[in-house]
């Protein structure tokens, strides 16, 4: 072999190669493949050096893709779904058990609580479509706007979101009153008609519109909004085709919502919780291996309603986090009935995730027999031994929350649980 085509075989390539990136890894391989079928040619000599550099580059492509971390963390939950829960009183779990008991009278009567937000020392209790304000003792202060068709007036409320110093109540989808901490009516929203819920970020007075695609073709997965000021808009990279005889399933609501710090969602149908930052942006932040417990997008817009009357889906689950208390992420069930529930704890620096049956064992207030304690944001309680705490809620990063009504119909109490 003369010695100048020496040096063309073995260095012709590099400005070609140069211009590959990792995404070009697999086509190298190919490549690679055909040049080794003809090494027994003429020129097998200087395909034999391409092929030897084709060999190297690619080892390093995979060597580099399996060096880079993995930006977001994986939970495995099938062996949690199907085994059991570790048992232990709530007490010894804790790090504190506080009950706080819900002053009633006849100007403040709770039928059932559907959140709970805190600021300072009083407590935000979203309850009877009414949103009330506590003190951390429970003593009734006043109400914030009030039920009715006036001005200032909420219709009815679907939800409340707190966001920096205003509280937004939503009537509708995309309709919302806005007030203050001392009860003012502030301003009225009315967005874009498929909006059906807001994500916030702290300081930021722009949100993320959350675009409800219960049809599946929604282009829009969100409007970046200001006030009632579209300022643009990210697409839906979930688009479906309805399949024959699928049915149209409209789930309320359409994505959860994280609490505390964790600015974070999670959507219907989906294995991934989303981290939202301060641009606004979304990023994979936790990835839930379900297996066959998922109940995904593709079979969603697949359901017919045979499906739906039979016990197809029976078990699938939904998971979102409720949030984080230092290592700790806190996960939920989205749909069924949380007296079933248990509550689910990974650890981000160990990496373990427990599934624990928290009782109640002591404490002096008598629930109704088979509760248990759910996480929220807020709660505590004393229930009978059968009875268990699941957070729904979590407050101020630092408490753990569920609600009860005792067994004797006295004041409906909140459970605020610090855990160790």
């Amino acid at each position: 072999m003369k010695k100048g085509r020496f040096w063309d075989a073995l260095f012709g390539f590099p400005i070609l190669i140069l211009h590959y990136r990792n995404e070009k890894c697999i086509d190298m391989e190919n490549k690679k493949n055909d040049l080794r079928g003809r090494l027994l040619s003429q020129n097998g000599m200087k395909t034999l050096f391409q092929v030897l550099f084709f060999s190297l580059l690619c080892s390093a492509c995979g060597s580099e893709k399996q060096q880079q971390p993995k930006d977001f963390i994986e939970i495995d939950m099938v062996s949690l779904i199907e085994g059991e829960a570790k048992e232990m009183p709530l007490q010894e779990w804790a790090k504190s058990v506080r009950f706080i008991p819900l002053e009633t009278n006849d100007d403040i009567l709770i039928a059932g609580i559907g959140n709970v937000f805190q600021r300072g020392d009083t407590i935000l209790v979203y309850h009877s479509e009414r949103i009330s304000l506590f003190d951390m003792n429970g003593k009734y202060l006043y109400d914030i706007g009030s039920k009715g068709q006036g001005p200032g007036e909420f219709a009815y409320v679907r939800d409340v979101l707190v966001h920096d110093n205003l509280i937004y109540v939503q009537e509708h989808n995309n309709r919302f009153k806005v007030y203050d901490w001392d009860g003012n009516f502030v301003k009225k929203l009315v967005l874009p008609h498929r909006v059906c819920g807001l994500i916030t970020y702290p300081g930021k007075q722009e949100v993320l519109a959350y675009v409800n695609n219960h049809r599946g073709n929604e282009s829009v997965r969100f409007y970046v909004m200001k006030d009632e000021q579209i300022l643009d808009s990210v697409p839906n990279p979930f688009i479906y085709t309805k399949g024959p005889g699928a049915i149209t399933q409209i789930h309320i609501p359409e994505f959860y919502a994280s609490r505390g710090s964790l600015k974070a969602f999670t959507e219907v149908n989906s294995d991934t919780v989303y981290r939202v930052d301060e641009h606004l942006q979304t990023h994979p932040y936790i990835v839930f291996n379900m297996g066959k417990y998922l109940y995904t997008r593709e079979e969603r817009f697949n359901t017919t309603a045979n499906d739906m009357m039979g016990t197809t889906f029976n078990h699938k689950h939904e998971l979102f986090a409720l949030g984080e208390i230092g290592d700790n992420i806190f996960i939920r069930k989205g749909t069924g009935n949380p007296r079933n529930d248990r509550t689910y704890c990974y650890n981000k620096q160990t990496k373990e995730v427990h599934k624990l049956f928290l009782t109640y064992s002591e404490g002096g207030l008598d629930f109704l027999k088979g509760a248990s304690f759910t996480p929220r944001i807020i709660k505590k309680l004393e229930l009978h031994e059968e009875a268990s705490f699941v957070p729904n809620v979590i407050l101020g990063d630092k408490y753990l929350v569920d609600w009860e009504q005792p067994d004797n119909e006295d004041n409906p109490v909140l459970i605020l649980v610090e855990p160790k």
